[in-house]
């Protein structure tokens, strides 16, 4: 029965471990180079996989910024082109109220009344814009719309103005509908919330907000000068052609002189836009920076890993002609 020796079996699991060792070596190395990442590249850091698991954290944290940053270019650019859609049809109408004003005909005033009905509707759906679910201009009620119908607001405004038997008295009439805030159109026509919709959080200490409301004195008054011009020539209130001229012309006027307030309103909105696109910048660069940090990190150098490979297997050729070597040697062999 042969034997072996403890000397020669420790010898032999020595060189097995070395073997286990310098081929997984090689596994490891080769995945580095067909990948160009390291395997382990928390052991190349300082800290370990901290610096891995920081600029992690602050990727995720940038992609939700990011997210922010497109929902709220989407919403303000959307917002400025509902504004600007709303001031160019009041600045139209607006002329074509002050012109009709100076007609003396019996058939342009109930054609232009009727137009700045047909205004007042598109106007109120202007104001009531959504993206998907969400209301632009209700507040922070963003699940319901901002205004109700606008055959709806039509006549509920009449009901108060039943009766007048004077130019001024339904146009006192008409104001104190549009102005109150307990009655009238904020009862009957607003649906949205009195409270801001949330800003944009833009990053960690930049958040911006866009506070106009279909219920806002800027959109009142539209309305309000729209539905003057609209029942002007309504026969339920029997005006006669100087009334009417005078409402046309009062309706008009308004309107030019509110193109002022609109402007500005817009030019905050340009002002957050501007805002949003800055923040954009800035958490670009940011993500950048921080991916290049992270490349540093796991990126394995294809030249170095190329040496690092061929030197192992340099040593695994080594320790196969170690090992077959050894498995020769013999008592018998040398006496031979």
């Amino acid at each position: 029965m042969g034997m072996t020796s403890i000397g020669n079996l420790t010898q032999h699991y020595m060189l097995q471990r070395q073997n286990t060792s310098i081929r997984n070596q090689m596994m490891s190395l080769t995945q580095e180079l067909a990948s160009g990442l390291k395997t382990d590249p928390g052991h190349t850091t300082t800290g370990g996989y901290t610096p891995l698991s920081e600029i992690d954290h602050a990727l995720k944290v940038l992609a939700g910024f990011d997210n922010s940053i497109a929902e709220a270019r989407v919403e303000t650019t959307i917002s400025q082109s509902t504004l600007e859609t709303l001031q160019n049809k009041s600045s139209d109408i607006s002329s074509t109220l002050i012109t009709a004003s100076s007609d003396t005909s019996s058939t342009i005033g109930p054609t232009v009344s009727k137009l700045a009905i047909e205004e007042f509707k598109s106007v109120v759906s202007l104001l009531n814009t959504r993206i998907g679910d969400s209301s632009l201009f209700a507040g922070a009620a963003v699940d319901q719309p901002a205004l109700a119908a606008p055959d709806k607001i039509l006549n509920s405004l009449k009901t108060p103005l039943a009766g007048v038997v004077s130019v001024q008295g339904f146009k006192d009439r008409l104001d104190q509908w549009f102005s109150s805030t307990t009655s009238g159109f904020s009862v009957e026509a607003y649906q949205g919330s009195e409270h801001a919709a949330s800003g944009y959080q833009l990053g960690e200490s930049d958040m911006v907000s866009f506070a106009f409301r279909a219920d806002s004195s800027e959109a009142r008054d539209i309305l309000h000068d729209l539905a003057l011009a609209g029942f002007a020539s309504d026969s339920e209130f029997n005006f006669s052609a100087a009334d009417r001229q005078h409402l046309l012309r009062s309706a008009g006027e308004n309107l030019l002189a509110r193109q002022a307030d609109l402007t500005s309103i817009r030019a905050d909105l340009g002002y957050v836009q501007e805002r949003i696109d800055e923040a954009g910048v800035k958490n670009a660069a940011a993500t950048s920076s921080l991916k290049i940090a992270l490349s540093e990190i796991v990126s394995a150098d294809p030249f170095e890993t190329a040496v690092k490979l061929q030197n192992t297997q340099t040593q695994l050729q080594s320790l196969y002609t170690v090992t077959g070597r050894m498995s020769q040697l013999s008592l018998a062999g040398y006496l031979r």
